[in-house]
């Protein structure tokens, strides 16, 4: 199945309640009703505070700028690349090509049976990542494990198959929250102690060549001060290394925070996804009440309105 986060996960399960409702209609009993609105009620309350954790991600974050973002969680807005030396997604499936020209898309594949009903035949998402330009730097997004959710939708029909997409394409719209993290120029750190026994530890692969270097009283060994020379050495070039990496441009990379915490990717302006989950914010939460205050005056007598 497609990420239900995807496929707007609220319509599903506003889709859920009805058919729980249009059960408890057939049964027609107290009890049927009962259970079947405290279960309503216990998806509307899950189903509020899944989307009111979006709205306050939202909310709660400023938008960063791509070269000035902390290490950390950040919101960014910008436009869609394909990064340098790649070009946009594709699949092949049988003979429909998915994707084409695409910055990432997700995909499901329905047949029609015999009785002329849907069934789900495969379906599945790019994995390639894409970058987010703000016009002060470019970082790369890994929509692995991201919620999308994007404003472009394209069904088709060959033969008994229906075809649908999902995508984002380039120099679309772009807003991303997750874990920014920068690696080499601002990134860069001093040298560790791992560093330091990594370069030694090549070094002492080759003991004519550290004999040459280091041994200075002709003994044939390194030894005594003769180490802490070597110990010196190694420390020097790795701070040439890393002189240099500093005056490099840095790296700036996005994906699913390690805490859980919300990561979304959408082409729909940040505003426009605020509305929208504040709308199914309250759309749940009078659900979770209403549900919930019938169940409890069913069962507690005060309500009825049932032939049984």
């Amino acid at each position: 199945m497609p990420d239900l986060r995807t496929v707007y996960s609220d319509l599903i399960t506003s889709g859920m309640h009805l058919l729980l409702l249009v059960f408890a209609f057939r049964a027609n009993e107290r009890r049927v009703w009962i259970g079947t609105l405290a279960v309503i009620s216990v998806i509307s309350f899950f189903a509020w505070f899944s989307t009111n954790r979006r709205r306050l991600a939202i909310d709660d974050h400023p938008t960063a700028q791509v070269t000035s973002a902390p290490q950390g969680y950040v919101e960014l807005f910008g436009t869609c690349r394909i990064p340098p030396g790649n070009s946009p997604v594709s699949l092949r499936a049988e003979e429909v090509s998915l994707g084409i020209g695409h910055a990432w898309f997700r995909y499901r594949v329905d047949r029609r049976s015999s009785d002329r009903k849907w069934a789900h035949v495969r379906s599945g998402c790019s994995e390639q990542g894409f970058m987010l330009d703000d016009g002060t730097g470019q970082c790369y997004v890994d929509p692995e494990n991201a919620e999308v959710v994007t404003s472009h939708k394209r069904v088709w029909y060959e033969e008994d198959y229906r075809y649908t997409e999902w995508f984002i394409v380039p120099h679309d719209e772009l807003y991303a929250i997750g874990e920014f993290t920068s690696v080499n120029g601002g990134g860069t750190v001093g040298v560790s102690d791992a560093d330091m026994r990594n370069l030694l530890a090549q070094w002492k692969k080759d003991p004519t060549e550290m004999v040459r270097r280091f041994d200075r009283n002709n003994d044939g060994q390194v030894d005594g001060e003769e180490w802490d020379e070597a110990r010196k050495a190694a420390k020097e070039e790795l701070e040439d290394r890393h002189k240099e990496t500093r005056h490099q441009p840095s790296i700036h990379m996005m994906c699913a925070p390690r805490d859980g915490r919300v990561f979304l990717i959408s082409n729909l302006d940040p505003r426009r996804l605020v509305r929208k989950y504040l709308f199914w914010a309250w759309f749940h939460l009078a659900v979770f009440i209403a549900a919930g205050a019938v169940a409890v005056g069913m069962a507690a007598g005060t309500l009825s309105f049932l032939s049984r």
